[in-house]
């Protein structure tokens, strides 16, 4: 399916996110920031209405809950694709807050004023005693992430943005 003539999509990827912070050097979100700052230095001729950050969302064992952040900046944009996830039957997508990231869309919110979300299922690890970790470790490998939980986060954004 296609997306309606009138809807711009741009795909940007963040680089520098994982850098070490050391104090004094930089500000962790490198690449986010620059955007953020480009976009208000030079401002496309139609502004940005949203922006959805994809973070972590390959686990076998999906769960998407509200993230504070995305909450607090952009609570309309969540609201709408958490909908979107509901009446496409998607479970994975839980209504509730769960996690407060510091993540890129963070100077997409605070600098370019660009209402951005964070999807993360930041249960990869899975919470709980015993429970396994793969995240940040050797065991952060394909076997334990799931296609099927990329396309179904795919699927939502794409079900979303065809609404709008």
């Amino acid at each position: 399916h296609l997306l309606p003539a009138d809807v711009g999509v741009d795909i940007v990827l963040f680089d520098g996110e994982e850098l070490v912070y050391r104090e004094g050097r930089d500000n962790y979100f490198l690449g986010s920031e620059h955007f953020a700052r480009d976009y208000l230095a030079n401002p496309p001729t139609v502004p940005y209405t949203g922006g959805i950050l994809l973070d972590m969302v390959g686990d076998k064992e999906l769960t998407i809950y509200y993230e504070r952040n995305s909450w607090n900046y952009a609570r309309e944009l969540s609201k709408s694709v958490f909908a979107k996830a509901k009446e496409l039957g998607v479970e994975a997508f839980i209504p509730r807050i769960r996690h407060e990231i510091r993540d890129d869309h963070l100077p997409l919110n605070q600098i370019a004023k660009i209402p951005t979300i964070d999807l993360i299922d930041f249960d990869y690890p899975r919470p709980g005693i015993g429970a396994p970790r793969y995240w940040h470790t050797t065991q952060d490998v394909p076997e334990n992430c799931s296609g099927h939980s990329l396309a179904t986060v795919v699927y939502v954004v794409h079900q979303w943005l065809m609404s709008q």
